[in-house]
């Protein structure tokens, strides 16, 4: 049965920061283990860095689960949208070596994202889709000297008939990933084919429970030609399926990307959810679309010269701070830091 309503519950907390020396640093510290979740187990035999974020991670999503039981009004028709901040699987390079950049080396990451396939198939979870923010990973180039950069963004739904974790690669890596340009899969040659290829490209709009998403990283949603990728993959859909596709839920994980109104490509009366970890304050926004225009001209989310009116942001319905090891620890003295914490949005609906 399709999902009537939503209720978004973003995890606010800093995943980049810049220093009172100047720069942007990302890469925090793992910090110390959460008790385990047992309804949300994490896999044994992991690497130290990664145990520790899937560690609190579980935690932070037990403490939401709580928060909206005992908010009350929850129900099956309802699906609760959990999503982090880009970069939040993000190592500092002192972890070892081959974590060049503050990225994993491939063997890592791959623990990262297998484990997403199986923490969330406790049934508490049916009515539950996980965006766990990115993965910030390395691999060899096909040159076998350099090495290429990823910043991934997975998405999974949980419960017993929990999907397989999906990926969706960011398309041009900023300033404040921190790695070379030109060995990223927008920058590298070898790679541009591939990555813009459509079976890859459209993996930005995908359905859960009868409700359709798409999804930009960050820079992926700037206001320039080049980029605004979600918005694209829809406006490119119809030439290349035959049909018209929407996204009913505009999703933005960030780290330094308010919403641009040209970028958005709900659909009317759908809504842009975002979480960004490098913010002033908002750091998350639930924003519903009123209409499009094209200057004077009322347009479509489509159209890639549509502006957005929305809404001004729902306001949560609660807001929990989180302490001691639900904390990932700041870095190198970071100056642009904010409380750790997770917002709850009303339920929402019809959609």
């Amino acid at each position: 049965m399709p999902y009537t309503h939503f209720r978004y519950i973003a995890y606010e907390l800093p995943t980049a920061t810049h220093l009172a020396s100047g720069g942007v640093v990302s890469g925090f510290p793992p910090g110390t283990n959460c008790p385990a979740v047992a309804k949300i187990p994490v896999p044994a035999g992991l690497s130290a860095d990664v145990e520790a974020r899937l560690l609190r991670f579980a935690a932070v999503v037990k403490r939401a689960w709580d928060r909206v039981q005992a908010l009350g009004a929850d129900n099956a028709n309802t699906l609760k949208i959990f999503m982090a901040p880009e970069f939040y699987f993000r190592p500092p390079t002192a972890t070892g070596a081959n974590y060049d950049s503050d990225t994993y080396p491939t063997a890592i990451a791959a623990e990262v994202i297998s484990a997403f396939d199986t923490m969330f198939q406790h049934n508490d979870f049916d009515n539950w889709l996980i965006i766990p923010g990115t993965v910030l990973w390395n691999g060899p180039a096909p040159d076998a000297v350099n090495k290429l950069f990823y910043n991934t963004a997975l998405h999974v739904r949980g419960g017993a008939v929990n999907q397989p974790t999906r990926i969706i690669e960011k398309k041009i890596a900023s300033g404040i990933d921190g790695v070379p340009s030109a060995y990223t899969p927008g920058g590298y040659a070898d790679l541009v084919p591939f990555y813009q290829r459509w079976a890859v490209r459209k993996s930005r709009s995908f359905s859960s429970g009868g409700i359709n998403f798409g999804l930009d990283i960050c820079l992926d949603h700037l206001a320039a030609v080049r980029l605004k990728v979600c918005k694209q993959v829809l406006h490119d859909w119809p030439v290349q399926e035959g049909n018209v596709q929407d996204a009913q839920i505009h999703l933005l994980t960030a780290g330094g990307m308010t919403i641009n109104d040209t970028s958005v490509a709900a659909t009317v009366n759908g809504y842009i959810l975002r979480n960004d970890g490098y913010a002033n304050a908002p750091r998350s926004q639930q924003k519903k679309i009123n209409k499009y225009t094209n200057g004077a001209e009322d347009s479509t989310p489509s159209n890639m010269n549509s502006k957005a009116l929305m809404a001004i942001d729902a306001v949560a319905d609660a807001s929990i701070v989180l302490v001691g090891d639900e904390c990932v620890p700041n870095k190198d003295g970071g100056v642009f830091i904010f409380p750790q914490r997770i917002v709850v949005y009303p339920i929402t609906g019809p959609i």
